[in-house]
């Protein structure tokens, strides 16, 4: 995992915020709409874009099956 996955700033936003901001960014708007919707800086938004691309990545990387070799007959 990348060190910037794990940047643990002073001000960070509260759930329900940040819950706000991924559901319009989900809903399809832009950053800057979202930015100006919800009261937030663009550089908060992106840096909850990075912070949820993360934390996706580090649950994929956890529930990835491992690789099994099937079985097969040789004729």
């Amino acid at each position: 995992m990348p060190l910037y996955c794990y940047y643990n700033g002073i001000n960070r936003l509260g759930t329900a915020k940040r819950a706000q901001v991924m559901a319009a960014l989900i809903e399809g708007n832009s950053i800057n709409a979202t930015c100006r919707m919800l009261g937030v800086g663009k550089h908060t938004v992106l840096r909850l874009l990075e912070d949820a691309g993360c934390a996706c990545a580090a649950f994929h990387d956890e529930k990835r099956p491992q690789p099994q070799r099937a079985p097969f007959t040789v004729r």
